[in-house]
């Protein structure tokens, strides 16, 4: 003889509730992995800027560490155009390959220069500029 159990003292859920349940839980999971891809290339533009800011520093630094030893810098360069002693290949820690380009000028007062260092990575058509001004 089977016992049947009242409705009132089943337990658990119908098939249909788990199923509606997991459609609503794969549509919610769906969306949130449609918003994780623009967040993923927003932090790699982002490692790449910070890797470009730390070359263009590090040019920035070698020019200061220049004028420390008592060096006067040679005016000239460019931002915009390859020029021989004032541009150059550089690879970031990344692997990556960056072109560098700076310019030297003459600063407001006799002994000062103003020094801007210019980062490409031209895969991608992104720069980044740094500027310093130095005393000799």
């Amino acid at each position: 003889m089977t016992r049947s159990v009242p409705p009132s003292r089943r337990v658990g859920f119908t098939l249909v509730e788990l199923l509606v349940a997991i459609t609503v839980f794969s549509i919610a999971i769906l969306a949130l992995a449609g918003t994780m891809v623009p967040i993923i290339r927003l932090q790699a533009t982002a490692e790449r800027r910070v890797e470009m800011t730390n070359l263009a520093s590090d040019k920035l630094a070698e020019a200061q560490a220049s004028a420390l030893a008592g060096l006067t810098p040679t005016l000239g360069g460019s931002l915009t155009v390859g020029e021989s002693g004032f541009s150059g290949s550089v690879t970031g820690l990344s692997g990556r390959s960056y072109l560098r380009r700076w310019t030297i000028e003459a600063g407001p007062l006799s002994n000062t220069f103003r020094i801007t260092v210019r980062v490409i990575l031209l895969s991608e058509n992104i720069t980044v500029d740094l500027s310093t001004m130095v005393v000799v």
